[in-house]
């Protein structure tokens, strides 16, 4: 049953392939258009400014250019980043890094952002152009990752990204198959820590995803004292789920490793059965290298990181589970509506005068699917919608 149930699974994946997904071609070139732009000013700025050699494709990856980064640097008296075998580096990372260590030094803040743009060489609009055949692109949807989540490739739609607002415009590119159709999205809500929630049997964990509360702004206010951090919350979920430690907790929180572990202590005291769960799944994993996820799917763990990688097998795979359970409830013709798949989000072309119908449809088909609970407790699953939009971007 299992086999036969991942096989109808792969099937619904390979409808979604053969469509592809339509592109708005004018948009393509109007984006690598803005960004030879901002590259070309870039570069004039590292020539005029900092000092680097107006000479080459990359004047800046050369000994000389890197040189010119170092000594610019040093002029206010910041040391340039070094790899381990002593060379410069300039990766974006290495220069991100440095500048959060040197946020009041505005030059070094200000060549970070510049050399973060300039190095970006794999934007959605040059992505998508690379695997344009007319019109569309068919990306390659598999459930490869470890867990089982599905990963799209060539074009990857992971590279429009999901909080930086200039990825996001790019998804402008992508629109309805044709002028009497339009966009929708259906999204999954916090759907790895309601399948933690449910799994390890917390009621009062659980009760934080019952209808009419919102764990993401719970978090906020037990956190930082402040609902309007919301965002700020969400990335904290690994600390809850996961097994995050204070210094992660700390760099994510923007908060003293001090309170960052008095906080951490607070979540295992009030939820003590979801600590136990977590603990359960790790030596689980130490023992026999895998975890179940809810629905009885083994995930592959690594026994020497057993610590976060078996809770995080069992949250993402269940998550993974519930999702695709959730596209095989769709009827078919809805089935072939779908034209993407990123993270739990799905993105259909639907006819205009059907948007809401469909949307309705799609939420009642992931709301439909029951987590597996333990002792009793249960979790809903719940969804978001956004659109109808005539391109990607407006749904959200």
């Amino acid at each position: 049953r299992y086999l036969r149930r991942e096989h109808e699974k792969m099937h619904a994946l390979s409808v979604v392939e053969a469509h592809g997904i339509r592109v708005d071609t004018a948009k393509v070139e109007q984006f690598l258009a803005e960004e030879a732009v901002v590259k070309a000013e870039i570069r004039e700025w590292l020539v005029d400014t900092v000092g680097i050699p107006d000479e080459g494709k990359e004047p800046w990856s050369s000994n000389s250019g890197k040189q010119a980064i170092a000594d610019y640097l040093d002029s206010f008296g910041v040391a340039v980043p070094r790899t381990k075998s002593g060379r410069i580096s300039i990766s974006a990372k290495a220069l991100n890094q440095l500048a959060a260590e040197h946020a009041d030094v505005s030059e070094v803040v200000e060549l970070a952002e510049k050399m973060e743009a300039l190095l970006q060489s794999s934007t959605p609009a040059s992505t998508i152009k690379k695997h344009l055949r007319g019109d569309k692109v068919y990306p390659s949807t598999q459930s490869s990752q470890v867990t089982g989540r599905l990963s799209t490739t060539n074009p990857g739609m992971t590279v429009f990204g999901s909080r930086d607002a200039r990825l996001i415009r790019q998804r402008e590119m992508i629109v309805a198959d044709n002028a009497d159709e339009e966009l929708i999205s259906v999204d999954l809500s916090q759907i790895d820590a309601r399948c933690m929630a449910a799994g390890s049997g917390d009621s009062a964990y659980a009760e934080l995803f019952a209808p009419g509360r919102d764990a993401h702004t719970e978090m906020a206010v037990r956190v930082f004292g402040d609902a309007a951090r919301r965002s700020d919350a969400k990335a904290l979920g690994p600390a809850a789920n996961y097994g995050m430690g204070a210094e992660g907790f700390t760099t994510h929180a923007g908060i003293s490793e001090v309170e960052a572990q008095k906080q951490l202590d607070r979540l295992h005291f009030e939820f003590p059965q979801l600590e136990y769960f977590k603990n359960h799944l790790r030596k689980h994993a130490e023992a026999l290298g895998w975890v179940a996820t809810g629905f009885g799917r083994r995930v592959a763990v690594d026994r020497a990181k057993a610590y976060t990688k078996a809770p995080a097998a069992y949250g993402q795979g269940t998550a993974r589970d519930v999702f695709l359970e959730g596209v095989l409830n769709l009827p078919q013709e809805v089935l072939e509506m779908i034209r993407i798949f990123v993270h739990d989000e799905i993105v259909l072309s639907v006819p205009r005068d059907r948007a809401e119908e469909i949307k309705q449809t799609v939420m009642a088909a992931f709301n439909a699917v029951t987590l597996p609970g333990k002792d009793g407790v249960e979790v809903p699953v719940l969804s978001d919608s956004a659109g109808p939009a005539e391109s990607w971007a407006g749904c959200k």
